[in-house]
């Protein structure tokens, strides 16, 4: 969702508050309100990222990209972290179904023999990755080792979801235990541990951008 404009006296109010929030660098004698300003712009970009919903059978639906609980729970975050920002409304929302795998992280290789490369399971996590995707992409066409195809992230693959029933419920209950680390200051319960200690998931030991043995 992105939050709707703000009028020019309202910006103002927020960014004298982020200016009395931060402390005056030393060597400023005035707040430093450029900086201030910018920030309030950042605040104001698209706000999203949670709740995540699993349909059973792994259905996609174009009905399923807009979920008013999930706005709901969106607008509910964002003025849980911004609290300044309270009665301000939301221009526009959207949704859509992410692609995703175990690790929660890109996972690469090729096909046609060789002569297609891919990157799947971003998890949302693609803006900033896929320069980074596409550069293993090349390599792996090259055909010829580089540091990028000898990443083991690059040379592994993850396991794949289990068939249903099973995927569904795993998926609740790891949406219902993240929920619940979350308000337990990140403690996280048997399941998420047996879920790190299986490598499955954000934790997954088999992202870290080491090189494969």
């Amino acid at each position: 969702m992105t939050p709707g404009p703000l009028a020019d006296a309202r910006r103002e109010e927020l960014t004298r508050l982020v200016i009395a929030a931060q402390p005056t660098p030393f060597w400023l004698d005035q707040p430093d309100a450029p900086t201030a300003r910018a920030a309030v712009r950042r605040v104001l970009r698209p706000w999203g990222g949670y709740d995540a919903i699993y349909h059973f059978g792994h259905a996609v639906r174009a009905a399923y990209d807009q979920r008013p609980a999930t706005h709901l729970r969106l607008a509910d975050h964002f003025f849980t972290t911004f609290p300044q920002l309270e009665g301000i409304g939301f221009s526009h929302r959207w949704g859509g179904a992410i692609d995703t795998c175990t690790r929660f992280c890109a996972f690469f290789g090729t096909a046609h023999r060789g002569r297609v490369a891919y990157a799947l399971g971003y998890t949302g996590l693609g803006v900033a990755a896929t320069r980074f995707g596409a550069r293993v992409m090349l390599d792996l066409l090259s055909g010829q080792p580089t540091e990028l195809t000898q990443l083991e992230m690059v040379r592994s693959k993850p396991v794949p979801f289990p068939p249903e029933p099973l995927a569904y419920l795993g998926v609740q209950a790891t949406r219902w235990s993240l929920a619940r680390a979350d308000r337990r200051s990140g403690r996280r319960n048997l399941w998420l541990r047996a879920l790190d200690a299986a490598d499955l998931g954000f934790d997954s030991k088999r992202v870290l951008l080491g090189r494969g043995g």
